[in-house]
This record gives C-alpha cells, sequence and structure tokens, in this order.
C-alpha cells in the first residue's frame, strides 16, 4: 500500500503536461495490447483465404457442338425439294409405280423432312437440368431433341458397318471452327477441368476438323423420359405443340386451358407497361417445350457434381410436301437450359 501512496503522491505533484502524456501513453499502451489479437485474427484469416480452396457455385452452359461459342450454332434456311440422304449419304429412293411397257419399277428421290442441328450443354456442379424450346410457328415445323454422341469420323465408319442401304441419316457432320466457349476469358473446357476425362464425349485433342454427331437411341437416364433416344417433354401451353393458342392461365390455383389472351404464357411474352398487348397474330405466339430431369451423366447421379458434357440433336421436323418453297417465313427458335439440382 506504502508503494501505491507513493505512486499517488508522485502523480498528484506532477505538472499537468507530464499527466497528459503519461495519460497519452497509457491509453495506447491499452489500445494496442487489445488490437494485437484482433490484428493476428484477421492475418490469420487472410492466410486461410489464400490456401482454402473457394467452392464454386453451379456452371451450366449452352453452346454450339464441341463446346463452341453459340454463334457457331446456326439454323439455316431449309429447302424442302432437298433430296434425303440416308446414313451412307447416297440419295434415298422411293418406289412409286412400275412401268406398263418394260415392267421395271418406277423410283424418285424422296425429298427432306426434317434437318438436324447439333448443340451442347456443359457444367460442373450440376446433377440434373431442363432444356427448353420457345418458337413461333409461321411454318409448319415440329421439334424434337434426341440425346447424341459425338464422334470422330473413324468412330461413325464403325458404328454404321453393316447398317443398311436407305436407313434415314441420323448423324450430323460439324466442321470444328476453333471457336470455343470462354468463361472469365479461359477455355470452358480448361475452366471446369475436362482435360481428365477420356469419354468419347469431349475429343478435346483430336487433329480432325470435322467431327460428327448421332442420336444416341441406347441412352438411359433412369425415367421414362426417353424414347430411342428421343426425349418426350412437356408442351406448357400448346396441346399439340403447333400454336400457342391454347394458353394457360390459373383460377382458383389450378391451371385451366384458354385461348387467346388471357393465359399466362402469352401475358410473359406480350405484356407492357401499360397491360397487355392484344393484337398479335397467333402464330406470333411462342410455343414453350421442356425436357426435365435431363441427366448430366445419363444411368448415374453425379453426386460428385463432376465435370460434364453432353450433345443433342435439334431436329425441325414436317410432313412430306408440306412445304411451298415459293413462301418465305421465318421462326423464331429458342433454346435455354436451367440446373434443376
Amino acid at each position: 500500500m506504502k508503494v501505491v501512496k507513493n505512486i499517488y503522491n508522485g502523480l498528484k505533484k506532477m505538472p499537468w503536461k507530464k499527466k497528459a502524456q503519461l495519460s497519452i501513453a497509457f491509453i495506447l499502451t491499452v489500445a494496442l495490447l487489445v488490437s494485437a489479437p484482433s490484428f493476428a485474427w484477421f492475418s490469420y484469416k487472410r492466410r486461410i483465404v489464400k490456401l482454402q480452396k473457394v467452392e464454386a457455385p453451379n456452371v451450366l452452359v449452352l453452346s454450339a457442338a464441341h463446346r463452341e461459342e453459340s454463334m457457331c450454332f446456326e439454323i439455316n434456311g431449309i429447302n424442302p425439294n432437298e433430296i434425303a440422304k440416308d446414313v451412307h449419304l447416297q440419295d434415298i429412293k422411293d418406289s412409286v409405280g412400275t412401268d406398263p411397257e418394260t415392267g421395271e419399277t418406277i423410283y424418285q428421290d424422296r425429298k427432306i423432312t426434317y434437318k438436324d442441328y447439333v448443340f451442347c450443354v456443359t457444367g460442373t456442379a450440376v446433377d440434373k437440368f431442363t432444356i427448353q424450346l420457345a418458337y413461333t410457328t409461321n411454318n409448319p415445323f415440329t421439334y424434337a431433341v434426341y440425346a447424341a454422341d459425338e464422334l470422330t469420323e473413324a468412330e461413325l465408319t464403325t458404328q454404321l458397318t453393316g447398317v443398311a442401304d436407305g436407313t434415314p441419316i441420323d448423324f450430323v457432320a460439324y466442321t470444328i471452327q476453333d471457336k470455343p466457349v470462354k468463361i472469365q476469358e479461359t477455355e470452358l473446357a480448361e475452366y471446369i477441368n475436362l482435360s481428365n476425362d477420356t469419354g468419347n464425349d469431349y475429343h478435346l485433342d483430336t487433329d480432325s476438323d470435322i467431327l460428327c454427331y448421332r442420336i444416341d437411341t441406347s441412352t438411359n437416364e433412369g425415367n421414362s423420359g426417353l424414347n430411342n433416344g428421343q426425349y418426350t417433354g412437356t408442351y406448357l401451353n400448346s396441346s399439340d405443340g403447333l400454336d400457342a393458342n391454347n394458353d394457360v392461365k390459373v383460377v382458383n390455383g389450378a391451371n385451366v386451358s384458354t385461348s387467346g389472351t388471357d393465359g399466362n404464357y402469352y401475358r410473359w411474352a406480350y405484356e407492357q407497361g401499360d397491360g397487355v398487348y392484344q393484337n398479335s397474330h397467333h402464330d406470333a405466339r411462342p410455343v414453350y417445350w421442356q425436357a426435365t430431369n435431363v441427366s448430366a451423366i445419363p444411368g448415374e447421379t453425379n453426386s460428385n457434381r463432376a465435370p460434364f458434357s453432353r450433345h443433342f440433336i435439334l431436329r425441325v421436323q414436317w410432313t412430306a410436301d408440306a412445304l411451298d418453297n415459293t413462301e418465305k417465313e421465318t421462326d423464331i427458335v429458342y433454346l435455354s437450359v436451367k440446373a434443376t439440382s
């Protein structure tokens, strides 16, 4: 107590300037003692962030064939007078009768009734996803989506060995354009680390300029949404897939079929700031179709959310003689994908 009393008396007799200096020094000392653990904690956290691998969110990219930029995906004009080819690229001819004089069979070139186009879905941290088509109906087209394999020309030739002449073509040849999709200025295959995969659906190091995409009739995704390689899917606002006149609106919580301009899908397409546009042509009303629960890895559950890449064929089709080549109409077709699990 005597020591404390002496310190107190010494402080009491100390000039006020000395007292102020001592007070400031004491406050700074306490502040330093309090803040030192905090600075050490923040420094430790910074080191943890540098060393810790950040878990990336899911990535799902829609692209042209072979994971190339979407600008490479092009639906060209369709010529209904084009001659149909078989899997061996020979013209398909149909018997149309018998020559009355010679008795020989008369053949006629078959015209095409469909055109196929390839697209690719690549991603990581995804198990299931939905493919959606939205399209207008100026032309008498219907649309179908098929599972497809990416093959080299040599692999395709092997698969077609023994396939009978006249079998309608079920593949698309694609010329690589060296325009790979990029995410954050990094090529997609590198970004999601596809380089270590040896599956046939990648062909990252192919020397060929051409790859072929064939409908995969053996794909099994563990559900009933596939029929011989084709996704059955569901039309959201059309009973037949030909137009959107049979729209849907919600009445007391239930979906009710309607006609005209009072359905949900119509409003989403034509709603304006001051209401809904009422004077649209029925062929300009988009039809919506979806294939749900499409597997990232067919036949398996992608529980580890591994990187994947899958190809699909979009088939634009019509009935024979339904198109008049003298009439030129344009339709808009939108493809989109969404991760669902």
